[in-house]
């Protein structure tokens, strides 16, 4: 040990050097500075996008949900929200959860697409950071090789319904049969053991929209 000693004592250190703890906190404030300005700059891109979409003819005003009727005249926000988040390490991560029973994590969606033909092939396959299945329609179809040809049905389950996507599909592809489930599983096939009162049972909500209407008929018929 004394000789250890001795043999440290001559070393010069670089009195400009910070020390090990400072230089990894400024690390860490680069890549939190970094991050934040990736933030704004989505929340502007996501404005930017909006006010496009404001500016769009539209042929019939869409009343809006709610009490408020007709488009909002308010501009959308510019800064990003409160509660908006984005990972230090991968920007493209998101916090997401499996369903309302799972706990919250940073990941991306997996989505797949399979040959319902009786066969176990994966005919197409992409990632996407939206924590929600809606609107990956397209990007599931698009994400299939042309060599492999292209269906001619489509079936997906309830969390991928959406009406612009049912309509957007229907006259980008009018030889394109698409069957969408509009309920939870359980309003097509109940619970083989369901141990909840009767009066806590929910029924599936009544379809107001011809869209959504126009679905559940034409699963009912196949």
């Amino acid at each position: 040990m004394l000789a250890q000693a001795e043999q440290a004592d001559p070393r010069e250190e670089d009195p400009q050097r910070l020390p090990e703890e400072l230089a990894r906190r400024q690390a860490l404030r680069k890549k939190m500075d970094e991050a934040c300005a990736r933030r704004e700059a989505r929340a502007q891109a996501r404005a930017e996008a909006e006010k496009a979409q404001a500016r769009r003819p539209r042929a019939q005003p869409q009343p809006r949900e709610g009490r408020a009727q007709g488009p909002s005249s308010k501009p959308p926000p510019v800064a990003p929200a409160p509660e908006a988040q984005i990972h230090l390490t991968d920007p493209d991560l998101r916090l997401m959860r499996k369903n309302r029973r799972e706990s919250y994590s940073q990941g991306h969606n997996a989505q797949v697409v399979v040959d319902a033909e009786g066969s176990p092939w994966i005919v197409g396959q992409r990632v996407s950071n939206s924590a929600t299945d809606a609107g990956q329609w397209e990007p599931g179809l698009q994400s299939i090789p042309q060599e492999l040809g292209q269906p001619t049905a489509v079936l997906a389950d309830c969390g991928y319904a959406s009406k612009e996507d049912f309509q957007r599909l229907g006259r980008q592809r009018p030889g394109l049969a698409l069957y969408g489930s509009v309920h939870r599983e359980e309003a097509h096939a109940p619970r083989r053991y369901d141990d909840r009162p009767l009066d806590k049972l929910q029924s599936p909500r009544k379809l107001r929209d011809p869209v959504w209407g126009a679905m559940a008929e034409k699963l009912k018929r196949n």
